[in-house]
């Protein structure tokens, strides 16, 4: 048969004409109703035909506008119709009227038919659950009791809620007046133990033919009319026994969301026990009774088109430690609906990279309805509003591959004042303005970022730094979204890109025990007999620190020591306010000016005598360090003068050993220990931690788009105890000749006189380390946590660890420390420069478990050999306690790569009470 001609004829609605939309070609009405339309055959030329055209219609609903002259209405026909649209099918779903004419077929095609639809009032009406039916034909269950393993069947009664997907709640009724009802979640089948699918279950609403027990309407001509309601397959979950109980009462509640209403369907109870076990197949069930696609919408069948959004971006994988791509659907025709897209990012090395894509798209002009000048080909997809305020588009890199160097150079700058420490590095060259990768109708790619607001902030009245902003990460923490307009005929839609502020949070607490030290040489004197002894190294330490680190390299450190308490840091305060006020006003000179309190005069007296006391000190050191090394210049010349052998050879060995031993009383902090073992006991930490988090690649498909909180937990000790063997080489030259125990003395004196703390080192170091740690975690979102063994391998967080490692350095530093005193305060600066050559061991052992039972995983990897030659330069202003003001640090480095770093390997594994 040939095609309906579209040229031969012009259908035309007579009522609703109000109803009438003929951009789309539709009529949409208001509820079921009668639609009249009639045929209007072209004007032609000569004698009128002899017959009208007897045309027959298609009046139905489809799915496909696919139709043949074997779909006709058999009870229209003729050039004048009228037809009702029926009851079951309000809410949105379409039908298609169409004419053509004996020996034609119909074509599907506007202009030459309508779609048609009726909107009605939305309305979740009721529910029934049946026995499991393969026709959807069982029975109502009355008071017969289910049980768990068995399948049943829920229909939902809907009224103009065709097509429309509902949302269907699973409860279990709790009879207890402080225990809210238990939610029943849809499980996925295919794992062995219970893992959350969904928090709800899926059902699109259909019309089907009713049951002589389901509520009927009749119409005019007493034909039953089919009843619109959505069918769910329901598997009654064993897991929900562990949540909910043994003794189950189920309703639910629907929500249909496009229609925006919902309603708690709990007049048709469900009882449920485990009395006896079901053996229906899990896996047929939990499911939509499958009803095919619904059209709901003229855009649909527009040509200028696209199927799907997707947007894609790089995540590391917590398992690997590589970087993958992270691929969401924001839209699929049929589907997904449209949903905006949260990401955690930063403002510079923290931005991440977005590309929006469209699949299957055409915007070919012929098949665009928009006027010309207006085609949607050429900005399909557009960035309409973003939170930078300048834009460039960055040229695409040239093909070619880069070697990583194994040099790397960096440099830093450290600021700090009381209370808190600032540091962060510079990236030279760092954008400001938003970067489009690249811009095309089907492809969309930019940089994503958290714009920080570092403007002053005050909590009350006090000034704190701006990132406290962002102390809880919550809804009110996201940032101005990026917008992107995806327009073509069939859809138009904007959706956003959500930034929220990479910021981590971590509140810690630390004790760290004294080392203990064990020389087996204890002193660099020239043939001094070896004396083993084991002294303390360093004091206790205990500190409570709030760290937020953001956009990869931006740092704030809080650190209070609790061995010093608040009223102390007063004191201290206030005796340096006094003594500013009397140095450089000039109070106590003043004798004009009112009478100076008696307790800040004490305070400036005190002051005064420690300040001269420590000069008068510093200044009697002075002269004996220059004493020291003149007589060790001195001793030095004369032993090169004397013959070896001689009497007089021994006896200026015999002075230099004696001068070395007044240094060694004297300058306890230039005594060289030149061979010996430090002992180093536990450092343990406890911390809480708390940062904004993406989704992992293989999370639920409806948590893919969105970012929770992430809270983390964690006590180590690092180490749990430790053992580090060193070797001074310059005292082992002072044992070794009286010359270069002279020589090496000099230069030590030589730097104490520039200042206090100033030293040359040349150090073999090997230190071996055994360390453990507990953690734990939660997702807010995602619920993901260190108690799941499954959870702690897909976000590669052991419960238990046991790390261990063995490291091997030789340095060489020079460091030079000068200091200006004044009353109550000292400047200090300094200055070093060192190499060092380093190369490290490390191995770890973690819990893991398996169906045939627990396991022990043992794994090592090789750091390489570094080399690295660092300078720096620092300044801080101290109290005259050593309360640290302020300081300011600028430093360089530059590493060697000398031998590369190897990946870690998997050594062995020790299995645990494992089930054959």
């Amino acid at each position: 048969m040939a095609n309906n001609n579209t040229n031969s004829k012009k259908l035309i609605i007579v009522y609703p004409q109000e109803k009438v939309n003929e951009a789309d070609h539709a009529v949409v009405l208001d509820q079921s109703d009668t639609i009249s339309a009639r045929v209007e055959a072209p004007a032609v030329k000569g004698p009128a035909p002899h017959k009208p055209v007897n045309y027959q219609w298609i009046a139905r609903i489809f799915s496909t506008l696919k139709f043949t002259h074997g779909d006709k209405h058999e009870g229209l026909s003729g050039s004048r119709i009228s037809v009702n649209f029926p009851k079951a099918y309000e809410g949105g779903g379409l039908a298609w009227l169409e004419p053509f004419a004996p020996g034609n077929e119909p074509t599907g095609v506007v202009p030459n038919g309508y779609f048609l639809s009726a909107k009605g009032k939305p309305k979740i009406v009721s529910a029934e659950w049946r026995q499991y039916a393969d026709d959807n034909n069982g029975p109502v269950i009355t008071s017969q009791t289910r049980h768990f393993g068995q399948r049943v069947q829920l229909h939902i009664y809907t009224e103009a809620l065709y097509g429309h997907l509902l949302q269907v709640y699973l409860k279990d009724h709790d009879h207890y007046l402080f225990d809210a009802d238990d939610d029943l979640p849809e499980y996925e089948t295919q794992q062995p133990k219970p893992v959350i699918k969904s928090s709800f279950f899926s059902a699109k609403v259909n019309v089907y033919k009713a049951m002589p027990d389901e509520p009927q309407e009749k119409a005019n001509n007493d034909d039953i009319v089919p009843v619109q309601k959505a069918i769910l397959n329901v598997y009654l979950d064993e897991a929900w026994i562990s949540s909910a109980g043994h003794n189950l009462e189920v309703y639910c509640q629907v929500t249909a969301t496009e229609a925006n209403i919902a309603h708690t369907l709990d007049q048709k109870i469900l009882y449920v026990n485990d009395h006896q076990q079901g053996t229906d197949n899990r896996e047929l069930s939990n499911q939509p009774v499958v009803v095919g696609d619904i059209p709901t919408s003229p855009a649909d069948y527009y040509p200028c088109r696209y199927t799907a959004v997707t947007l894609t971006t790089q995540m590391t994988n917590n398992t690997t430690g590589k970087d993958e791509d992270k691929k969401v659907d924001l839209y699929r025709e049929k589907k997904t609906s449209f949903r905006n897209f949260e990401i955690v990012a930063g403002p510079q090395k923290g931005a991440k990279t977005v590309t929006i894509s469209l699949e299957e798209l055409s915007v070919n002009d012929a098949d665009c309805r928009e006027a010309k000048g207006k085609k949607h080909k050429g900005h399909t997809l557009q960035l309409t509003s973003w939170p930078e305020t300048q834009t460039k588009t960055v040229p695409p890199a040239q093909n070619r591959k880069e070697e990583k160097s194994k040099w790397s150079v960096q440099t830093t700058h450290e600021t700090s004042q009381t209370g808190g420490k600032h540091s962060e590095t510079t990236v030279a060259g760092a954008p400001a303005a938003l970067e489009i990768l690249s811009s095309t109708d089907q492809q969309l790619s930019f940089k994503a970022r958290y714009l920080y607001d570092l403007s002053p902030f005050q909590i009350g009245p006090v000034n704190v730094h701006p990132i406290f902003r962002y102390f809880w990460l919550g809804k009110l923490a996201e940032g101005k979204p990026y917008v992107i307009a995806a327009n073509t005929c069939r859809h138009r839609h904007n959706f956003s890109v959500i930034t929220y502020p990479d910021v981590k949070w971590k509140l810690a607490f630390e004790y760290a025990f004294p080392k203990s030290k064990i020389t087996a040489i204890s002193t660099a004197t020239y043939r001094n007999p070896p004396e083993k002894k084991w002294e303390k190294v360093g004091d206790s330490e205990m500190s409570l620190s709030l760290e937020a680190e953001w956009d990869g390299q931006q740092k704030l450190n809080l650190t209070k020591d609790l061995k010093d308490s608040l009223q102390k840091k007063l004191e201290r305060l206030e005796k340096l306010i006094v003594l500013l006020e009397h140095t450089f006003e000039g109070k106590e000179n003043n004798s004009t000016s009112q009478p100076v309190d008696p307790r800040h005069q004490q305070i400036l007296n005190e002051a005064r005598q420690k300040f001269n006391h420590a000069n008068t000190e510093r200044e009697r050191q002075e002269k004996d360090a220059q004493k020291l090394r003149d007589y060790f210049n001195s001793r030095s010349a004369q032993l090169k003068n004397a013959t070896p052998g001689s009497r007089d050879y021994k006896e200026q060995e015999r002075q230099l050993t004696l001068l070395q031993r007044k240094m060694d009383k004297d300058f306890p902090k230039l005594k060289r220990d030149v061979l010996g073992i430090e002992i180093i006991k536990p450092s343990l930490s406890a911390s809480f931690s708390w940062g904004r988090a993406d989704t992992n690649i293989g999370q639920r498909d409806d948590l893919l788009n969105r970012t929770g909180i992430l809270l983390e937990g964690s006590f180590e000790a690092k180490p749990l105890i430790g053992i580090s063997a060193f070797l001074d080489f310059l005292g082992l030259l002072q044992r070794a000749h009286p010359i270069a125990l002279a020589v090496i003395a000099v230069a030590d004196l030589s730097l104490r006189l520039i200042g206090d703390g100033s030293s040359i080192t040349c150090e073999l170091r090997g230190t071996g380390q055994l360390g453990g740690k507990l953690q734990g975690f939660l997702n807010t979102l995602t619920k993901k946590n260190s108690f799941n063994i499954k959870d702690q391998k897909s976000n590669d967080k052991k419960a238990v660890e046991l790390t261990g490692d063995l490291s091997f350095g030789l340095k060489i530093s020079i460091r030079l420390q000068m200091e200006k005193r004044v009353i109550g305060a000292r400047v200090v600066g300094e200055a070093s420069v060192s190499t060092e050559a380093k190369a490290k061991w490390s191995a770890r052992a973690f819990l893991d478990a398996e169906e045939k039972g627990y396991f022990i995983n043992v794994l090592g990897k090789f750091d390489g050999l570094e080399i690295v030659a660092e300078g720096t330069i620092k300044g801080r202003i101290e109290s005259g306690d050593g309360d640290i003001y302020g300081s300011v640090s600028e430093s360089a480095q530059v590493k060697y790569q000398a031998i590369d770093k190897q990946p870690e390997k998997q050594l062995f594994t020790i299995h645990i009470n494992n089930q054959s």
